[in-house]
């Protein structure tokens, strides 16, 4: 699929791509686009100012991205302009947008702002919010809580005002059953192939011809700017895997722990309730509890008294089950009575908030106690955490000081680590593989102080508690690439287009004859030698055997006259071509559709049509607002 793309992917198509898998950088406010000092701004959209920086910092995030969508290479027709256009495009919207959310006086409660706060990963443990990560990646990025908050605000009230015009798409029946009617449509089909690669289209290319192609298209064979790095890593896993274990120690703290090595306990409990309040004292709901629980003691069926008896109507309908309890689930009271006894044993009166219980538990299950071996893995693996934790940020502060201190150099860093200074390969600016794939690498790399300065970088946090310094080894401007190593691959492209011309140029002819009715598919293929497929019925999706290109050609061919054919040809991704030839078009039923199905159509439309109405509104804010994009 990404080769059929990267083949016939060219001018608005490959456009339309990059727009649909945009990422779009609301995420932080638009303050965060708001630079200082001498930082070029290359934007301006009404008061708000759009720095070289944050584009910089956007566009390598948005490569980022794609590569992550492509399987970690970006494909070459997305070039370096089309990318810098669709992030202006999203930061100039983004600034609309905000704008338009403060003319409007738009604004997220603080609610809406501590939920979306507490739902973001990168702020979770286990998938739980917490605090103190929330704070520590604060602090990691620099960032004033208050200011983020803001930021937030503003970028959950622009998904109000983007929400509201688009919920407010409307569909008739009328339009639903047209969609159906196009949208479950089945065509008749025939085609030809004629295959690029055949006998019939032999081509030659010569010496010369590559390297006029070279000659004119160099602007095609360059090479991206790149650097070689010497780097110096801090890997808190590293440190880890250095320290050794006691075993003693860990047997110690096993015992000592002992309770926190029990699986949950969870006891399966019934109870009847007598609540206090209204009518009836605490005085006569003890009583009336006292007296259930005497007759209980003396052969009284548990059961069936919840029943009569229980203020807990929800258990009581159930002889007074609750299922399985764990701790937490029940008001303390409860939970420590509930958990003081034993199978089958009936407690005493406990007096909560809600009135008198009596508890009897009828299974326990869970508590037991994992052994030494079993959790002595994670006993040596914390241990060794807890070691490393404790000289961790001394490392961290030599890598800080040491790289800032001599900047011109890695070594008295690495000396002081106990680490060796690394080399990279090459890393270009639009992009590498593996580790040095990531931004923030990229971005240091090629900034005006390591690159320009020879400075070492920032200590750049990457994932995993890995830590990173780099500086640049070795440093190439864009270059055109050698004729020599470029020539095979120029060579094919000729290939390949002498063939494409030599078959569409036949595909042109039949086309001709079926146009003057000069002989039938069949008559044609039969003369010709070509492969023939015939009067296939297919629908818009799911022909798992057919080629997804002929079939969409056949959905744009007029509908054919009574007894007739609409004709025309289809170039494919191999570059061989099909003439395809429709004889029948049924359009879909729109009375065969469950009214689930209608609904979901309905909605797929609505929404469509809500998407179209938010690109018009922004194109129109964008019309009515002062927007300024800088040369250069």
């Amino acid at each position: 699929m990404l080769q059929q793309i990267r083949d016939r992917a060219q001018g608005w198509f490959a456009y339309a791509i990059v727009i649909l898998i945009s990422i779009p950088f609301a995420l932080w406010g638009i303050q965060e686009y708001v630079g200082g000092g001498s930082d070029p701004v290359v934007a301006k959209v009404g008061d708000v100012e759009i720095t070289q920086r944050s584009m910089e910092n956007s566009l390598n995030n948005y490569r980022n991205n794609l590569r992550q969508q492509f399987g970690g290479k970006i494909p070459e027709f997305f070039n370096d302009d089309m990318l810098r256009q669709q992030v202006m495009n999203e930061m100039i919207q983004d600034a609309l947008l905000s704008q338009q959310v403060n003319n409007l006086n738009i604004r997220a409660g603080d609610e809406m702002v501590r939920q979306r706060v507490r739902s973001m990963e990168v702020f979770q443990r286990d998938g739980v919010f917490d605090k103190d990560e929330y704070e520590r990646v604060m602090r990691s990025q620099g960032r004033n809580v208050n200011t983020f908050t803001e930021n937030l605000r503003m970028s959950l009230g622009a998904g109000l005002l983007t929400n509201a015009i688009s919920a407010s798409a409307f569909v008739t029946d009328a339009e639903v059953d047209a969609l159906i009617r196009r949208k479950n449509q089945q065509r008749v089909v025939s085609w030809l192939m004629i295959d690029a690669d055949s006998d019939k289209q032999k081509v030659e290319v010569s010496d010369s011809d590559v390297e006029t192609y070279y000659k004119e298209n160099q602007k095609n064979f360059r090479r991206p700017e790149r650097v070689k790095l010497e780097y110096v890593e801090l890997n808190h896993a590293a440190l880890s895997a250095d320290i050794s274990v006691d075993e003693e120690a860990l047997r110690a703290s096993y015992e000592e722990r002992k309770d926190e090595f029990k699986s949950p306990e969870t006891r399966h409990a019934r109870h009847i309730l007598i609540k206090v309040g209204g009518d009836v004292s605490d005085d006569d709901a003890k009583a009336g509890a006292q007296k259930l629980l005497d007759e209980i003691k003396t052969g009284g069926d548990f059961a069936e008294l919840a029943k009569e008896y229980s203020d807990d109507k929800g258990s009581g309908s159930n002889g007074g089950d609750l299922g399985a309890v764990e701790r937490g689930m029940m008001v303390k009271p409860f939970e420590d009575a509930a958990f003081a006894l034993q199978p089958d044993q009936i407690s005493e009166l406990v007096r909560s908030r809600f009135g008198y219980h009596i508890i009897q538990v009828t299974k326990v299950e869970g508590g037991d106690l994992q052994s030494f071996d079993d959790v002595k893995q994670q006993l040596a693996d914390e241990f060794k955490k807890s070691e490393a934790d404790a000289f961790f940020g001394e490392k961290y502060d030599q890598l800080a000081e040491l790289s800032y201190a001599d900047s011109g150099t890695l070594q008295p860093v690495a000396d002081a680590l106990g680490v060796k200074v690394q080399e990279s390969d090459w890393v270009a600016r639009t992009g590498a593989e593996g580790k040095f794939s990531d931004a923030k690498i990229i971005q240091a790399a090629f900034g005006d102080d390591v690159l320009n300065s020879g400075r070492n970088s920032d200590v750049l946090e990457l994932e995993d508690d890995n830590y990173m310094v780099v500086r640049v080894a070795n440093h190439e401007e864009e270059t055109a690439k050698p004729l020599d190593e470029v020539s095979d691959g120029i060579r094919s492209i000729l290939e390949k287009e002498r063939k494409t011309e030599l078959t569409q140029k036949r595909a042109d002819e039949i086309l001709k004859r079926l146009g003057k009715e000069a002989g039938s598919m069949a008559d044609i293929a039969a003369a010709e030698s070509l492969q023939l497929e015939q009067d296939k019925t297919v629908k818009r999706s799911g022909n798992q055997e057919i080629d997804p290109m002929i079939v969409s050609k056949a959905f744009t061919l007029v509908r054919p006259a009574e007894g007739g054919s609409s004709y025309n040809k289809v170039e494919l991704a191999s570059g061989s071509f099909a003439v395809i030839a429709v004889s029948s078009v049924i359009d879909g039923d729109p009375a065969a559709l469950t009214t689930e199905e209608r609904h979901s159509e309905r909605q797929s439309m609505q929404a469509a049509r809500g998407q179209s109405s938010l690109a018009g509104y922004i194109k129109q804010l964008r019309a009515d607002s002062s927007v300024k994009i800088m040369k250069n």
